[in-house]
């Protein structure tokens, strides 16, 4: 192995020149390595973030295409998913369990609502009072899953009590799940009774006589009946469950525009009575009856003439694994009515971490200018090394030495330099472009958190119910905080690979030079 004897005395007998080899290569590594470290980062917080959402997606209105259409001059007619088109996605082999709920609104005036002081996280809650001081609004939850899928998932727990039978689902018993801080704050246990009232307001003859009978702005009230519920069971929101808020806060509590935090899933939980899918449903279609009729009576009956009564459910579906989530939105997307998608916490990832993308790109393309400029550099020097060696290989070549060995000589004078400059770039690039990136990641995501344009959110805000339950929320600011760069596997074997590539590639010229040298030539 006289050749790489050969090389590693030329290595320290030339100092001058390994010192400048070594030097290009460690700048022009720390070049890559900073590009290569923060595409590496941001795909890694991407996967992070996306597993931490989890792959839990509904159904819901497709809101651009609706605008575009509505732009074009159209007027869209709106399908809603049935039941059965439910039902049919949920038997989707990427479906591990599913569930679709209806909300039907009904007012007490025996029950309080819970009104969580201001300060708690500095979030005002919406809870919705009644038309007086003596009565509240209550959220009636129809669901059709029985183990109540909140409850079995971990975000709620049940602290009384007992969840729904499959009798209580299919024969729609007049039972209910309630919150904690409701029964606390009326004094309920397991096998009270409560009493809902549902009632029409006569909207379209707002200001009747009937004084007594009609809520502060005139509306008389058209049409009512009690409904009476036996609690089964009392729920209550765990403390490690995510935070549910639509929005993130600061250490004020406030949103990033510097108002107050509205918590609209928060409130909703704090007045929702958990009751059989079918509970729900005959206090929605008792309204939209009642309410045609009111039409009908103010000689507007035209605009329901043509119209059905069509739950409005909102779908929740836990996928077995985010991997899945691509192909249930083919699959879902090829049933679903014209104006209608696959919500999910995924997709709301994209917009927030949009200028993260925008990173990731300068970064692609910066990686490939240098890839290009250390070729051209690398190449340059080790050429002009090797013309100073010209009488020295032509020695070589007159003593018989082959030309493959003096070739493998250059190549391992130049590796063993760029090897050691490689190695301390990896730390020195990795540690300088985290500090530089990690600002400008910053400075990307958090003028659009601090504008109030909605990135914040998760799919599940929009939807409320168990898909806002269930569906996670994410913000520019957790997008920020996951962003770190680390000397991952992933990041190190990349580097390595593209470091000692190009300095590889680089010897390709210079070599060509070793290969057509001619001892005579050179000795004369």
């Amino acid at each position: 192995m006289d050749f790489a004897r050969r090389a590693a005395l030329s290595i320290v007998r030339r100092p001058g020149k390994s010192l400048i080899l070594f030097l290009v290569v460690l700048i022009i590594g720390n070049l890559i390595a900073g590009t290569v470290a923060v595409r590496q980062a941001i795909v890694q917080s991407e996967e992070a973030a996306k597993q931490a959402l989890g792959a839990n997606v509904s159904l819901g209105m497709d809101d651009q295409k609706l605008m575009e259409a509505y732009n074009r001059g159209e007027e869209p007619t709106i399908e809603y998913p049935d039941a059965a088109l439910i039902e049919e996605l949920g038997q989707r082999p990427e479906v591990r369990s599913f569930d679709y709920s209806l909300g039907a609104y009904l007012l007490s005036r025996t029950l309080k609502n819970y009104q969580p002081p201001e300060s708690e996280g500095g979030v005002a809650s919406a809870i919705a009072v009644g038309p007086d001081a003596d009565s509240a609004y209550f959220t009636l939850r129809g669901i059709r899953y029985a183990p109540v899928l909140p409850i079995e998932e971990g975000k709620l727990s049940l602290v009384e009590g007992r969840v729904f039978t499959d009798a209580d689902i299919s024969e729609g018993r007049m039972v209910a799940i309630v919150p904690d801080v409701v029964a606390e704050t009326n004094n309920l246990h397991v096998g009270d009774t409560v009493v809902l009232v549902n009632e029409i307001q006569d909207w379209y003859s707002a200001g009747g006589t009937d004084i007594a009978a009609s809520d502060e702005s005139g509306a008389k009230v058209a049409a009512s009946h009690d409904v009476v519920l036996e609690v089964i069971g009392i729920f209550a929101r765990n403390s490690g469950a995510d935070d549910l808020t639509g929005g993130d806060k600061d250490e004020a509590g406030t949103g990033g525009g510097g108002g107050v935090v509205v918590d609209f899933t928060e409130s909703e939980l704090y007045s929702t009575l958990y009751v059989p899918i079918k509970v729900a449903q005959a206090e929605d279609e008792f309204n939209t009856e009642e309410y045609r009729k009111l039409a009908v009576a103010a000689g507007e009956g035209e605009l329901w003439s043509n119209e059905s009564y069509t739950p409005y459910y909102t779908p929740v579906y836990l996928l077995n694994s985010i991997d899945d989530l691509e192909s249930f939105e083919q699959a879902a997307s090829a049933r679903l009515p014209e104006y209608y998608k696959v919500l999910s916490a995924t997709s709301q990832y994209e917009q927030v971490a949009g200028p993260m993308r925008d990173i990731q790109n300068i970064m692609s393309v910066a990686l490939v200018v240098v890839v290009v400029v250390a070729l051209a550099v690398v190449s340059l020097v080790v050429v002009l090394f090797l013309r100073d060696r010209r009488k020295e290989f032509g020695i070589y070549l007159s003593l018989g030495a082959r030309r493959p060995l003096i070739v493998s000589q250059v190549l391992i004078e130049v590796l063993v330099v760029a090897i050691v400059a490689l190695g301390i770039a990896l730390f020195t690039g990795s540690l300088v472009s985290g500090g530089l990136s990690q600002q400008m990641v910053d400075n990307q995501l958090m003028p659009s958190q601090g504008a109030g344009d909605g990135m914040m959110i998760s799919a599940g805000s929009y939807l409320g119910g168990d898909a806002g339950l269930l569906m996670d929320s994410i913000s520019a600011e957790d997008v920020a905080a996951g962003y770190r760069v680390s000397l991952s596997v992933p990041y190190v074997l990349t580097f390595l690979g593209l470091g000692v590539g190009v300095t590889a590639l680089s010897c390709v010229v210079p070599l060509l030079y070793v290969l057509r040298l001619k001892p005579k030539k050179i000795l004369m």
